[in-house]
């Protein structure tokens, strides 16, 4: 799939700008921006018209405008360097909301990219500003993600496209009302 390739170009460099920028600001700057960007996301899920264009199964391999790819690719290295969130939201919302595809294949190349090492660039800027993670923590969430991961697309493949769209706005909901709590408080 050629898209992997804009999107990861994009993802790179978006990533290590968006570590430099989350170094430059506060951590109540960054829930804010979370929170704004989770609302974003909910907005164009919602807005989200489905293709018209008669049978397009998601095996097909329509060719997508490079520019539109490097742009979500550029927005989900952004958000995953200056938030910290894996960029997977934005990879999901933009092939699905922006570019039409259906919903479980953009999640699969979004699934790609929690594989392929993105993120090395903006974990290395954080590192290097002496932002640290315990082993043991990390062991944790890996192994979370690992169960996690699995259960999620055994459960996203087993619903229809609609349901799995409503489950995913109601799931960046919660997790909008969740960072709003925390950026109160």
């Amino acid at each position: 799939m050629p898209w992997i390739i804009w999107i990861g170009i994009g993802f790179l460099v978006g990533g290590a700008g968006g570590g430099y920028a989350a170094a430059a600001v506060s951590d109540q700057v960054l829930q804010w921006t979370y929170v704004v960007y989770l609302v974003a996301l909910i907005v164009l899920l919602i807005l989200r018209r489905d293709r018209k264009d008669g049978g397009r199964e998601p095996g097909d391999q329509d060719q997508l405008p490079r520019l539109p790819l490097l742009l979500i690719g550029l927005l989900a290295g952004f958000s995953s360097g200056f938030m910290g969130i894996g960029g997977g939201l934005a990879i999901t919302v933009g092939l699905a909301a922006g570019l039409r595809v259906p919903q479980h294949q953009a999640q699969l190349v979004s699934l790609v990219f929690s594989i392929l090492p993105t993120n090395l660039p903006a974990a290395w800027i954080y590192w290097s500003k002496g932002l640290l993670v315990g082993w043991p923590a990390i062991t944790g969430i890996l192994a979370g993600l690992w169960i996690g991961t699995d259960l999620g697309a055994r459960l996203a493949n087993g619903v229809s496209k609609s349901v799995l769209r409503r489950v995913m706005i109601a799931f960046v909901s919660l997790m909008a009302l969740y960072m709003t709590h925390k950026a109160l408080t």
